[in-house]
């Protein structure tokens, strides 16, 4: 619709304002340098053109109509230039908007840029950035029945590409349940079952109520074996605390480019590559720079490509070895070469994915990177137990290397995923006990894959058109098809790509493959060879069936591809590191250091040492009942071990969760028979589902879905202690607001209202809360709920993990339930607290399709789907009945005794100040008359860290601070123990405060 033909009230509206954020180093200001242009804080001034005309159109009040009126091209391409210059700083993007800035000053007066006050602004190392918020919105009838919703996603959605072999396993998948006999071999998993002692270890672990919490790195047992592992068949040698185990490989590898990586940093990434990499990079803010190998060369990077590649702004290589897509095997001595190049450049670091390291055919033999001689403090090395040992389901991987870096992998988990499954970890120390290289089991494997890898060689070898090189490891082969590019097939049209001939192939030889494009050579298709030698013989015949009428096919003319370069401005900061002459670059990402890690871990794992060191230290400081899993829900986790259900799921979650959850979040017709009890009142479809790795991972993506840097997120303190280091992960700005004691620690809606502006992206609302116990009525969320309708931009995360471990007469209200609320909420929630499933890590996140897409494209880079075993208790976990049934119904009447006997104990004490918490499992008491008294033989106590220092130190009982939840006044104490412990407790931390309680003020 022309601009001038439009309603006043559908007019489009540019908004221009600076914003102010944290101090940040001047070489990771969002990639470059920057400078002032009227007070305001800018790129430096060869970047400033776009930010220059942005300041020139609401400085001199030109609006969008004039600019069409005077020249409609022009204002197309200022429009398209501001999108593209916010996700991709390009020379390219200079050049054009330098040409726009020429238009514009012909056409609309516009000022040279060359009488703008321009100037350097550097307070020392760091530069205070004042950033441009640009809101270009159209204000037309929005879809959402009238509703005004702004439904725009971070830029680091809409930069990153969801995983193609993720989704293609999903379509693959949906089409088998539907009936069509696809055969599969798209996805790289094992068809092989989990080992029987891996399997009978799970199984263990869930007899002996082996379901809670682990140390956030992982747990002893298991770290201890992977030293072991890595010095006996890899030959590197590590301490417990230079290794972090996680939710599979892919949790380890991106956690590692987040943590050494900034914006403009570069990622050398041989192609083709493991589809997750470029992405990875991307959800860093770097630029991923690709360098292709050929399958003349068996796919091998050639060491002089990457000496030509290396810039001042490389920081970190990518290896694969053995290599997916293509089973390419680099050997020791080009190893070696490609070290001698990196020894030259201190910024870079090398991360070694070895995750099929075991999966390897004679002659070939595996090398670590980190063995080379000077390798070792610049390599980061991952790997995991999914491939090797056939535990794809199970969601389990580790890195190791300096313990610098490591320890930032760690703190970035600890808040988006917290430790792996207990269950799995406890499978894990089996596996790493099989034996060297995982044993007969692994071997037994090996030598199936050797004979199906040889069959599909010989078969594709023989075939008109068709390039194939022989893979030395993996279960892949990468097959080069390109010959039958620009074909026409009858009944489906032009195959232009690989894309167009996988699609091809689902199509008329149901058979699922991977399109070359995925890993970034084009000319290739992925085939895996992880089924059944018989499988695999039916697959090639259908394949060759479906390419015959393509070889006799005339073929189309290509169009012509064209590959940007792009190249983005940074500054190199040089570091030297203490390792003895090594000169290695140990600075770390830009949100690493924003980044806090979580105090509730720190503790639990500080008191989890001192017990095994024989302290009878009384934990109350980790969120996670003392009771153990219920026992339908721990069978059916045994069952889907016991039945191999160990394998990859789609990445959303199975259907049969994410119908539970549906059916959990509101009441369906079963049966014919109505289901009348809805515990939440609100109706999502399964494709508005995504379950994750636990709640925390899905509060964390949505953030990352929905905000993009200089956001505003508001946060009610106290709060749950990770809520603002997502926040800081998103580069978006926490805004705390405050609730009191005397208020029953619930958020002022007058107080809300005020502290919202233009820039507020998303609320996040937790009820019961975590740490205060309060509960939101319904009729306090409503006038929430009237705030937040105001304002189209703002979202809100309602996080109702604690919903069912409520106090009558408190009720819980779903946000989302409430009118006009569906729309604009994310709700999360888990099984970890509810039906004490803390170890099995899994979560969910429901809301409108749009932001729950985008949550999962993020996953799928990230983790991938949580564990199958897992899922397959959450089914039996929401299959108790109404609110959990008895079962939740019993821990729910036990923590109500306990809490009752705490307020009462408590409240009896001088000096304390106390609020009887309405849900969870968590009292939040203001010990702050304590704060200024000293402590013989301890010191002063200052504040709530040194109160709970003290208290562990004198009581021997771990409690957490309150600075950790944004409150420095109280103390979280968790009830989640048996009464006789809490009655311990309680006289332990007494008798530790008489004595502060007659010291004198200091």
């Amino acid at each position: 619709m022309p601009l001038t033909s439009m309603k006043k009230e559908e007019s489009l509206v540019i908004a221009a304002q600076p914003f102010d954020s944290e101090f940040i180093p001047a070489d990771h200001a969002m990639g470059y340098p920057v400078c002032c242009l009227e007070n305001r804080l800018l790129p430096e001034e060869k970047d400033i053109i776009p930010w220059a005309l942005l300041l020139l159109l609401s400085n001199t009040r030109i609006t969008l109509s004039q600019l069409y009126t005077s020249n409609p091209i022009l204002l197309c391409l200022f429009l398209n230039i501001f999108l593209l210059y916010l996700v991709y700083p390009t020379t390219l993007v200079i050049s054009m908007a330098n040409a726009l800035h020429i238009a514009a000053m012909s056409c609309c007066d516009f000022p040279s840029l060359s009488t703008l006050p321009l100037r350097a602004m550097h307070k020392g190392k760091h530069i205070k950035l004042n950033r441009m918020a640009v809101v270009i919105k159209a204000k037309t009838n929005c879809e959402f029945d009238d509703k005004d919703v702004d439904i725009s996603l971070s830029h680091r959605v809409d930069a990153v590409k969801p995983s193609k072999t993720l989704a293609i396993f999903d379509d693959a998948t949906a089409l088998l349940q539907s009936g069509v006999p696809v055969i599969r071999l798209s996805c790289g998993e094992s068809d092989f079952d989990t080992p029987a002692v891996i399997a009978e270890a799970g199984m263990n672990a869930i007899r002996d109520g082996y379901t809670r919490y682990t140390p956030n790195s992982g747990t002893l047992e298991l770290r201890q074996a992977i030293c072991h592992k890595l010095k006996e068949e890899n030959g590197i040698t590590y301490s417990l605390d230079q290794i972090v185990v996680s939710n599979g490989a892919k949790q380890s590898i991106v956690q590692a480019v987040l943590a050494v990586c900034s914006p403009g940093d570069e990622v050398i990434i041989p192609a083709p590559f493991y589809v997750s990499y470029p992405e990875m990079a991307r959800l860093a803010h770097a630029t991923p720079v690709i360098l292709p190998t050929h399958i003349s060369n068996n796919f091998i990077l050639d060491p002089k490509l990457l000496e030509a590649n290396l810039t001042e702004r490389s920081r970190l290589l990518i290896l694969c070895s053995p290599c997916n897509p293509t089973g390419s095997v680099y050997p020791k001595k080009l190893l070696e070469e490609i070290a001698q190049i990196v020894a030259k450049h201190p910024r870079l670091l090398v991360l070694s994915d070895e995750n099929y390291e075991h999966m390897i055919y004679a002659p070939a033999t595996h090398t670590s990177f980190a063995s080379i001689t000077g390798m070792w403090d610049r390599t980061l090395t991952v790997n995991g137990l999914s491939k090797t040992f056939a535990m794809t389901g199970w969601r389990l991987g580790y890195i190791a290397g300096p313990k610098h870096f490591v320890a930032a992998c760690a703190k970035i988990q600890s808040q988006f995923t917290s430790g792996a499954s207990s269950i799995s970890q406890k499978a894990g120390v089996a596996a790493l006990g099989l034996g060297y290289a995982g044993g007969e089991a692994v071997s037994t494997m090996v030598k199936a894959f050797r004979e199906r890898r040889d069959f599909l060689v010989e078969s594709f070898r023989d075939m008109g058109g068709a390039k194939i090189c022989e893979p030395q490891g993996g279960f892949y082969v990468f097959i080069d098809f390109s010959s039958y590019y620009g074909r026409e097939a009858e009944g489906f049209g032009l195959i232009e790509n690989s894309d167009s001939l996988c699609h091809y192939l689902l199509d008329k030889g149901q058979v699922a493959l991977v399109p070359g494009s995925a890993f970034g050579d084009d000319n290739c298709i992925r085939i895996s060879f992880a089924e059944s030698l018989t499988t695999l013989k039916i697959a090639v015949e259908r394949i060759k069936k479906a390419l015959i009428p393509l070889s006799s096919s005339a073929a189309m003319q290509k169009g012509n591809h064209v590959e940007l370069n792009k190249r983005v401005v940074v500054i190199k900061a040089k570091n030297k590191s203490d390792s003895a002459d090594i000169e290695v670059d140990v600075s770390l990402s830009h949100r690493v250091n924003a980044v806090k890690p979580s105090k509730t871990m720190a503790i639990s794992d500080h008191a989890t040492s001192l017990l095994q060191t024989g302290v009878p230290v009384i934990r109350l400081a980790a969120g996670e009942p003392d009771f153990d899993t219920p026992a339908v829900i721990a069978e059916a986790g045994m069952n889907a071990i016991r039945d191999g259900y160990t394998r990859y799921t789609p990445n959303a979650g199975t259907l049969e969760l994410r119908q539970a959850i549906c059916h959990k979040l509101k009441g369906v017709e079963k049966c014919h028979m109505t289901v009348s009890a809805e515990e939440n009142g609100i109706t999502y479809t399964p494709d508005e589902i995504v379950v994750s790795n636990g709640a925390k991972q899905s509060v964390v993506q949505a953030v990352l879905a929905v905000c993009s840097p200089g956001d505003e997120v508001i946060i009610p303190g106290p709060f749950y202690v990770s809520y603002p280091e997502m926040a800081r992960l998103a580069d978006a700005i926490p805004v705390i607001i405050p609730t009191h004691i005397s208020n029953n620690f619930l958020l002022d809606p007058k107080l809300l209202e005020a502290n919202i502006t233009g820039r507020s992206r998303l609320l996040i609302l937790c009820s019961p809360c975590n740490p205060t116990g309060s509960v939101y009525s319904k009729k306090l969320l409503e006038e929430i709920a009237q705030i937040v309708a105001k304002h189209p931009r703002l979202l809100v995360i309602s996080d109702e993990i604690y919903e069912h471990i409520i106090y009558a007469p408190a009720t819980h209200t779903s946000f989302a339930s409430l009118p006009g609320m569906w729309d604009r909420t994310l709700t999360v929630n888990g099984f970890s607290k509810t039906f004490a499933m803390t170890g099995w890590r899994l979560g969910y996140i429901a809301g409108p399709k749009h932001f729950v897409a985008a949550c999962g494209k993020i996953q799928s880079q990230f983790t991938s789907g949580a564990s199958s075993i897992s899922q397959k208790a959450g089914v039996a976990a929401l299959g108790l009945g109404y609110a959990g049934g008895e079962s939740v119904s019993t821990m729910v009447k036990a923590f109500r005794e306990r809490r009752d006997f705490l307020v009462e104990s408590f409240s009896k004490m001088d000096g304390v100040k106390i609020s009887e918490p309405q849900g969870a499992f968590y009292l939040f008491i203001d010990f702050s008359s304590y704060y200024g008294r000293e402590a013989e033989g301890f010191g002063l106590i200052q504040n709530s860290d040194s109160l709970c220092l003290y208290l562990l130190d004198k009581s021997l009982v771990a409690l957490v601070p309150g600075s950790a939840f944004g409150d420095d006044s109280c103390i979280r104490i968790s009830y989640a123990e048996s009464l006789p412990t809490l009655k311990i407790a309680v006289e332990r931390i007494k008798k530790a405060l008489i004595p502060l309680s007659s010291a004198a003020l200091v």
